[in-house]
């Protein structure tokens, strides 16, 4: 790999590329990364040893995005549990969620070909910086890939109710959707299958859901007969919902026999894909060809079957495979070899393009079109239900069923025949699709669509209102428009269709008639909406995945979307939430777990509620989309030239140097206002060095004392708690603080102006200089972006350190009097600002250095009671395993527990070899551990104690043990991860010993 230059990028930056490049290389099925994912290996034990954050990250996006092979469901979702682990407990400080974020869409791209070294270096630079979780930054990748930034405390409402997965026509696995979704910010979601799906797939998407803790539905979309066209709604089983029993669902003989027919609809369908794939290779190839003066070989339909993959082939499949097939044959030609006008061309040949022009409907006449109902003997037996039929029918094999009836193809009086008829069996109206308004935003123009929508709104309002007098208002209007389209008609002589909508009319005029049975129908249910994406993660020119109710954001992510300031990612749609806002107390919590809620939030927890949603079609609502419009490549040689810069080159520059930039930014202006305003050596040329000696050290007293002060774990030495990145912005910021505390207010302000020296009024001086301190020290938190809790804590630190200051210029002027020295208060002046300093810092040390050190205790108990769970749960197989043996007593003895082990239970053994491991790790390389560890204990009754304990006796056993090591526990890297063991396991169990003992 070759260097850019010196001056940019890290060591560490080409360390993490060499890493995704070796994962790239090996493969998801390599035997050395796929033990990083074996059960119950913390991100913060052994494997930290044997493996870099960044190369399990990128194994475990790369398990993810990879295969779709029959058998991997399994290797995909430990990937998404491991990876979630992974970025979840990386991530520290205020923005965790977000930071998470972030961190898996950097991944993301980083291990997807085609980047150049140049970009992928910008992209591992990135990735190391977000996991540092400076603020400031990661909102800003948060803009960079059009994310909104999330509440921490996870309680936005955001949701999509229609995506699809590569089970139908989208690109993405269950467990890659749930993954982007959640990356979207996405907590509900429902994914949608056409005519049928598979049983584990539901598996696999539902227990996607239940790692990231998102509320998966399952929607199955059915087409039924109705008048001239197929109506389309979605079945959603509420009992797929439920991890448990969706398998007894889908075993019942009649759910077989349903998705039995479903799949010969979908063949019937998918047949009339490959009929276009033949004429298209028949005609439209060949007029593509001339044009571009191309060969076009025959597109085999074997070869896109295989591109499809798991999926149901459709015209959408096709318009891609068409368009990645014109970019090889031009790439092969070669850019000289084409003309402009051909260039041109095959800029504009899009997926959207190509279906337009040669893969629609009506540009293949002499094919019948499945969408459209015909009298083929061989239209399969499902396509020949009415709805009623059909909803009947499933309501039978769930008596909850939910149905979503689609708007896409409907209009006003089909909606209104259709709730009226279906006699409240259709639960729910898609209101509003971003597929639907993106397809058909010039149509809807021309042909007043948007008005249907608007009538279909008014009378799911009047149903939903339980007026009898607005229901009839609404039927009225929608039949009033149906007058008006016959009038059209009529106008425009075309006779037959008017007598075929002629016809019609006394049939709506009879639901007008019949208007108590339909007020009936939805009084005691409400008629509710359906908002979806109908994203597939592949379409162009379609919005991505997602909306949020943008009243649960931050009021910093809110207004990008008011100001329209954002781009394509953050739209508002013509639709409002109206929400239920409840905060609930936390009085019944105990100061243990209030201080492990988030930063500012420990007394309350706030949740929202849906209550409706009202759809006002030309206006924009308080719902945004989370995802920006897809725009596919074009095809044209030149666009496959990346043009690669590092734009803003300071974000890229070697650390090391910007380190030293800042700090020598910041002494400037600190050494300038010593040497010009002072007369005396000392301070003239050594004052600024003594005011970055004073915030350096606080730094590192403060690390310090967070990571474990001078009792921490021995492995753990003073240098590897401290931030050099934060010390040298503390002193770029400090060295400005210099002119302003010194020489504006001490001088100019206070001493000039109005006579306020040490020695007149020391109390007021160092009061307005604690208040000016605080002040600047907020003012540049929040430029830097920290949270409003760290703002404000500065705050109020800098006026806590005023008393401080006053006892300490007292004592100094003392001990100057008691030394006999002349003029002891002129020196105290000169002085004053570095006392103010050291006082405000001294205090900042102690209060900040608690703080890290409450913060690293969290860390450590959230990590410790995760393996205490787990190695319970190894305990209470144990006792299931051996009903007649004492697994306490046998855990006092490795050798017979391992001899017992390693005949019955030996995934068991291994499970236990890995949470002895991981606990030692802890107690030695963790800040803080040790006081954790402690504060957990008092909690223990001594059976769980001893549990505890005797289960970590299995370290005694070195021989088992490093045999473990050598079949790749931890990888081929295994050395350093042994000789930790080896050598630290003895004096671990003797201070587990002496814990016991306390």
């Amino acid at each position: 790999m070759t260097r850019i230059s010196s001056l940019f990028f890290d060591k560490l930056d080409y360390q993490l590329l060499q890493i995704v490049d070796d994962v790239l290389k090996r493969g998801t099925k390599s035997r050395a990364f796929r033990s990083l994912f074996v059960e119950y290996m913390h991100p913060h034990g052994i494997k930290e040893m044997a493996a870099p954050q960044g190369l399990r990250i990128a194994y475990a996006v790369i398990s993810l995005l990879g295969s779709f092979e029959n058998g991997m469901a399994r290797d995909r979702l430990k990937a998404l549990r491991s990876l979630r682990d992974e970025v979840f407990l990386s991530s520290s400080g205020f923005y965790r969620k977000n930071t998470a974020r972030v961190l898996l869409q950097i991944m993301k791209k980083l291990v997807r070909p085609g980047n150049s070294e140049l970009n992928r270096l910008k992209l591992a630079h990135d990735f190391r910086m977000v996991s540092a979780g400076n603020p400031r930054k990661i909102r800003k990748e948060l803009a960079k890939y059009h994310l909104v930034e999330m509440p921490e405390e996870w309680n936005q409402y955001a949701f999509d109710d229609h995506v699809h997965d590569a089970n139908t026509k989208g690109r993405k696995s269950p467990t890659h959707l749930i993954m982007d979704a959640w990356i979207k910010g996405i907590r509900e979601i429902t994914v949608v299958y056409y005519n049928y799906v598979r049983p584990q797939v539901i598996e696999e998407l539902l227990e996607a859901g239940n790692i990231l803790d998102i509320k998966v539905h399952v929607g199955i979309e059915l087409s039924a007969r109705f008048r001239n066209k197929f109506v389309r709604f979605t079945w959603e089983p509420n009992v797929l919902s439920d991890t448990t029993s969706f398998q007894k669902f889908m075993e019942k003989e009649r759910v077989i026999e349903l998705f039995e027919e479903g799949r010969e609809v979908s063949r019937y369908q998918q047949k009339y894909v490959f009929d276009v794939l033949n004429e298209f290779n028949s005609r439209h190839s060949n007029d593509i060809g001339k044009q571009l003066d191309l060969k076009i070989p025959v597109l085999d339909q074997d070869e896109f079957i295989g591109f499809v993959g798991t999926g149901q082939p459709s015209i959408l499949h096709l318009g891609r495979f068409i368009h990645n097939k014109l970019a090889i044959y031009a790439e092969d030609k070669g850019e000289t070899k084409l003309t402009p006008a051909q260039k041109e061309l095959l800029r504009t040949l899009t997926v959207r393009t190509i279906i337009d022009e040669y893969l629609a409907p009506a540009k293949n006449p002499q094919l019948h079109d499945p969408a459209e109902p015909h009298k083929d003997t061989e239209l399969p037996e499902l396509l020949r239900c009415n709805i009623n039929e059909l909803m009947t029918r499933l309501l039978r094999l769930h008596s909850s069923s939910k149905f979503t009836l689609n708007l896409a193809n409907l209009t006003a009086q089909d909606t209104l025949e259709l709730l009226y008829d279906g006699g409240g069996m259709i639960t729910h109206i898609e209101a509003y699709n971003l597929k639907d308004i993106c397809v058909d935003e010039q149509r809807t123009q021309l042909t007043g669509q948007e008005k249907h929508y608007k009538l279909i709104g008014r009378l799911q309002k009047a149903l939903n209102e339980d007026s009898v007098i607005t229901l009839k208002s609404a039927i009225r209007e929608i039949i009033y428009d149906y007058d008006d389209q016959l009038e059209k008609l009529q106008a425009g002589s075309e006779a037959e269709a008017f007598k075929a909508m002629q016809r019609r009319k006394p049939e709506l005029v009879a639901i007008l008639s019949d208007l108590e049975k339909f007020h009936t129908i939805y009084r005691k249910r409400s008629l509710r909406s359906r908002i979806g994406s109908g994203s597939t993660g592949q379409a162009e020119h379609r919005h991505g995945m997602g909306f949020v109710v943008l009243d649960t954001l931050p009021a910093r992510a809110r207004k990008p979307f008011y100001r329209n300031s954002c781009g394509e990612g953050c739209n508002r749609i013509p639709v409002s939430a109206l929400m239920t806002k409840s905060v609930n107390s936390k009085v019944g919590l105990s100061r243990r777990e209030l201080s492990r809620l988030p930063e500012g939030k420990a007394g309350r927890q706030v949740k929202w509620t849906l209550d409706s949603f009202k759809i006002h079609a030309g206006k924009s609502g308080n719902i945004g989309t989370l995802g920006g419009l897809h725009v596919q490549p074009d095809n044209s040689v030149e666009s496959k030239r990346e043009t690669d810069s590092l734009g803003n080159s300071w974000n890229y520059l070697n650390t090391n140097i910007k380190n030293t930039a800042k700090v020598l930014l910041g002494f400037i202006p600190a050494f300038l206002t010593f040497f010009l305003t002072k007369d005396w050596w000392l301070l003239s040329y050594f004052g600024a060095v003594i005011w970055f000696a004073i915030t350096g050290s606080r730094n590192i007293i403060q690390s310090v004392l967070g990571g474990g002060g001078l009792r921490r774990s021995p492995l753990l030495p003073w240098n590897s708690l401290v931030s050099w990145s934060r010390i040298s912005d503390s002193l770029l910021y400090t060295g400005f603080s210099v002119p302003l505390l010194d020489y504006l207010v001490k001088t100019l302000l206070l001493d000039n102006t109005f006579g306020v020296t040490t020695s007149t009024n020391p109390i007021l001086l160092y009061s307005v200089m604690g208040l000016a301190n605080g002040i600047y020290l907020s003012s540049h938190n929040a430029i830097r972006g920290l949270p409003k809790g760290a703002t404000v804590g500065n705050f109020f630190r800098s006026i806590l350190a005023i008393p401080v200051a006053v006892a300490l210029s007292g004592l100094i002027g003392a001990l100057l009097g008691m030394a006999g020295i002349p003029d002891a208060t002129g020196i105290l002046q000169k002085w004053a600002a570095i006392i103010s300093k050291f006082a405000s810092d001294g205090v900042a040390a102690f209060i900040e250095g608690l703080a890290d050190r409450q913060a690293n205790i969290k860390a450590r108990i959230a990590g410790y009671k995760m393996k205490i769970t787990q190695l319970f749960s190894v305990f209470s197989k144990l006792d299931l395993m051996f009903p007649e043996e004492d697994v306490l007593e046998m855990l006092q003895s490795p050798k017979i527990m391992m001899r017992t082990l390693s005949k019955e239970a030996r995934d068991l053994e291994k499970l236990i070899i890995v949470n002895a491991l991981d606990l030692m790790y802890f107690w030695l390389y963790q800040p803080r551990s040790r006081k954790a560890l402690s504060s957990i204990l008092q909690s223990m009754s001594r059976e769980e104690w001893l549990i505890f304990y005797r289960s970590q006796l299995i370290l005694k056993r070195h021989k088992e043990i490093s045999q473990v090591f050598v079949d790749g526990l931890v990888g081929k890297d295994f050395s350093k991860a042994l000789s930790f063991y080896l050598d630290q396991s003895p004096q671990y169990l003797a201070d587990m010993e002496k814990l016991g003992k306390r």
